[in-house]
C-alpha cells in the first residue's frame, strides 16, 4: 500500500508542474492572441433516460435473465428478485416465479441460505422460455360466444343409475 501511495503521489507531482507551467503562461499567451480568455463553463444537465418499469416477485426456481440494459443476471431459487415487467409475467406464467404476497413466501423465504450455483443445470433461462408452438391458443372470441356451448354436470350424482340383475 505504501508503496502505491508513492508511485500516486509522484503522479500528482508531475501533473501539478504541467499545470503550474500552462498557468503561467497563460496570461501572456492571451495577451499576444494565441488563446482565448477562457469563460465561465456552463454545465447543462445530461438526461438519465429511466428504466422501464421492474416488477418484484418470489422466485421458486433459480433462474437467468436479462435487465434493461442487456445484462444477465441471476435470481435464485427462494428469494425475492427485481426484474422487467414483462420477464415477471413470463415467469409466473410459466410457474418459475410467484406474486411476493403469494402464502408459500412467508415459508420458503431465503430457505437455501444463499447456497446458490448460477452455472448449475437445474437454472432457468427466463429469455429462451417459449411459448408452445404446436398448442391451440384458445381465448374468449365471437365464434366461440356464438357456439353456444353448454356445460355438462359430470357430478357422481347425474351419472349414479341402478340396473336390476337376477342372481343365478
Amino acid at each position: 500500500m505504501a508503496g502505491f501511495l508513492q508511485n500516486t503521489m509522484g503522479q500528482i507531482e508531475i501533473a501539478a508542474n504541467f499545470a503550474l507551467a500552462e498557468l503561467k503562461a497563460l496570461p501572456e499567451a492571451i495577451r499576444q492572441g494565441r488563446r482565448a480568455i477562457p469563460r465561465d463553463l456552463v454545465l447543462t444537465p445530461i438526461p438519465v433516460p429511466e428504466p422501464p418499469p421492474t416488477m418484484t416477485v418470489f422466485m421458486l426456481r433459480s433462474a437467468h435473465y436479462r435487465d434493461h440494459d442487456g445484462r444477465k443476471r441471476f435470481a435464485g431459487q427462494w428469494e425475492d428478485a427485481t426484474v422487467p415487467v414483462a420477464t415477471a409475467q413470463r415467469a409466473m406464467a410459466k410457474g418459475i416465479a410467484v406474486a411476493v404476497t403469494d402464502p408459500c413466501r412467508a415459508r420458503l423465504r431465503g430457505a437455501r441460505g444463499g447456497d446458490f450455483n448460477p452455472q448449475a443445470s437445474h437454472v432457468v433461462d427466463l429469455d429462451a422460455v417459449e411459448e408452445p408452438k404446436n398448442v391451440p391458443h384458445i381465448e374468449p372470441d365471437s365464434v366461440l360466444r356464438a357456439a353456444n356451448f353448454t356445460v355438462i354436470d359430470r357430478s357422481a350424482e347425474a351419472r349414479t343409475i341402478q340396473i336390476e340383475v337376477s342372481r343365478a
